[in-house]
């Protein structure tokens, strides 16, 4: 048997281009693959921020207000795992 210089026989049914040899048979293609899909995040539609009521204080005494953080549920992303 003689070998190239790109470590594999010449020819054969499981050669590819210039008799680099391919995967052949007992690979993992798509059998045993999970697939895995993402949705938009429920909690922030997809924004990867939600805002929250915060009490805030100034001179003339404390009044609500907003703050705008990463969302927690998707850790920011917007994007969460579908079930």
């Amino acid at each position: 048997m003689a070998w190239n210089k790109r470590g594999s026989t010449e020819g054969g049914a499981s050669t590819g281009r210039d008799g680099v040899k391919r995967g052949g048979k007992g690979g993992t293609t798509g059998s045993n693959v999970q697939s895995v899909e993402f949705a938009d995040c429920p909690t922030c539609n997809g924004t990867t921020k939600v805002t929250r009521d915060v009490v805030e204080g100034d001179q003339d005494g404390r009044f609500t207000g907003t703050q705008e953080v990463d969302c927690t549920r998707c850790n920011g992303t917007g994007k969460v795992k579908k079930k």
